[in-house]
């Protein structure tokens, strides 16, 4: 793409790059788990009482977080753009409704108003600035009244700590070998990216080592976050490192490459 084209044709290609990965990927073997990060456990514990209701859960995958939110919600509705990820989680959590769905059109889901929405691995993080206020604008109204909103996104302060794809540092020389094997192939999945790299006030969309180089995803600072929940109509109500520990306003939690937000809808 030409350094000329404009930012909405940017988003575009980078929402469309990033679906092509999650459509054609069979991420499966890398997603089925029941393995819970410390700052999703410290939420469903925390917010356990907001959670029995309806729940719509964002990326579902392969139902990582699905089967814990179904032992305490009334329903729960994953999507998913992946077909497999949709299937395994029909076959593994019948109790669940799972429906193939690109985070973009989040129009018609009958299961709403929900009282919790849920989107943890960062998944919002594969959509652009626009787009992605767009569709938290949306989630909004996919909200009750007092419904929780429960994200995580990939942290700005972490950034500048990021591995390139001819770092070859590794626990021991298996993985060493393993990474110089794959340098090649990430090298040329990065110089594809490059140039649709970019950044504004207090976010930046980085070509991170996600599945070899394969991904734009989106960064955004901590307070620039809050100040864009407070925008599009939510209260934030905290922000954890992935330790669980909480992450206050000035504070940039810059050891941590994501953080975690619960934010509500207002009453009002």
């Amino acid at each position: 793409m030409p350094p000329s084209s404009s930012p909405a044709d940017q988003n575009d290609v980078q929402a469309a790059r990033n679906s092509a990965v999650w459509k054609r990927g069979n991420f499966l073997s890398h997603y089925a788990s029941r393995e819970l990060r410390p700052a999703e456990v410290v939420f469903l514990v925390r917010y356990r009482e907001l959670l029995e209701g309806r729940v719509l859960e964002l990326g579902c995958g392969a139902g990582r977080l699905t089967g814990y939110l179904l032992e305490i919600a009334e329903s729960v509705h994953g999507i998913d753009i992946s077909q497999g990820m949709v299937d395994y989680c029909r076959d593994a959590y019948p109790r669940g409704a799972f429906s193939v769905r690109d985070l973009r059109d989040l129009g018609g889901l009958a299961d709403g108003p929900f009282d919790a929405v849920i989107g943890t691995y960062n998944v919002l993080g594969v959509l652009g600035d626009a787009e992605r206020r767009r569709v938290l604008g949306d989630i909004r109204e996919l909200l009750a009244p007092g419904g929780l909103l429960m994200i995580s996104a990939h942290n700005l302060a972490f950034a500048s700590k990021l591995r390139s794809p001819t770092d070859l540092r590794a626990r021991n020389l298996v993985r060493r070998a393993g990474r110089l094997a794959l340098m090649p192939l990430r090298l040329r999945n990065r110089r594809g990216l490059l140039e649709l790299q970019r950044s504004g006030p207090g976010y930046a969309i980085v070509n991170d080592d996600a599945h070899d180089y394969r991904l734009l995803h989106y960064y955004i600072s901590r307070d620039a976050q809050q100040r864009q929940l407070h925008e599009l109509g939510f209260e934030l109500v905290e922000c954890m490192d992935n330790d669980g520990h909480p992450v206050g306003p000035g504070e940039s939690g810059a050891d941590f490459v994501e953080l975690y937000y619960i934010a509500r809808r207002p009453l009002i």
